[in-house]
């Protein structure tokens, strides 16, 4: 989807299903999920496409919620570096799934995120099955993106995305891209972590005209939507 290079360099505004088993109890499940060791790569991953993005994803926070250090930044890559980053992080990850190097929830999101900044359909629907197995491995995070990278796929293939995450257009100038409201109500936006229709045109507006919005309301829709 050529509009994603747009779409990319908004991911400063953010950082931001279920498969079942028959043969496995839910009580064993739970205790492979446990168990389930990270892969150090896959972070590594993960931090090096953020920081193509501009963005440094692990922030310490005090109790008061400042950051314990000055945040590092970043420069965002132009569109060329980035795709030829991109497109390489994809193949790498490809490689581990293939090589069983996959295994927790986390590995799961990181490797989900790196499909959702893929270049074509099948990189975003890879990220959306990825982010379900997150999901279902107990990482929270993998609902949103679950959602954020079926309505990044529905775009690719020219119809109307359904949870309203993606945005095109340049920083300051972006908008809803295709959006189809009626499909799912806000009760099902909010089971994936999506803010209400309602929610993220507000949020929308006063990410415009500079304030922050409600605190309380998660990003983890409309502004998350994009990368």
């Amino acid at each position: 989807m050529k509009n994603s290079r747009q779409v990319k360099h908004l991911s400063a505004l953010a950082v931001a299903l279920f498969i079942c088993s028959v043969s496995l109890s839910r009580a064993q499940s739970s205790a492979q999920m446990k168990l389930a060791p990270d892969n150090p790569e896959l972070k590594t991953l993960f931090v090096e496409d953020q920081h193509d993005r501009g963005s440094e994803p692990f922030v310490e926070f005090d109790e008061h919620g400042k950051p314990r250090a000055a945040q590092k930044k970043w420069p965002v890559q132009p569109d060329d570096v980035m795709e030829k980053h991109d497109r390489a992080r994809t193949v790498r990850v490809r490689e581990l799934l293939q090589s069983d190097a996959v295994h927790s929830g986390q590995d799961y999101w990181f490797a989900a995120i790196i499909f959702h900044h893929g270049e074509k359909p099948e990189d975003y629907l890879l990220a959306h099955v990825l982010a379900l197995a997150a999901a279902y491995k107990g990482n929270r995070n993998g609902r949103w993106l679950a959602a954020a990278s079926l309505d990044r796929y529905l775009l690719s293939v020219s119809q109307k995305q359904i949870y309203g995450t993606q945005f095109t257009g340049k920083p300051g100038e972006a908008v809803q891209a295709d959006y189809d409201t009626q499909v799912l109500d806000d009760t099902l936006r909010a089971n994936s972590w999506v803010i209400s229709v309602e929610a993220q045109h507000k949020q929308w507006l006063g990410f415009q005209s500079g304030q922050s919005g409600d605190s309380n309301t998660t990003l983890l829709s409309c502004l998350m939507g994009t990368d």
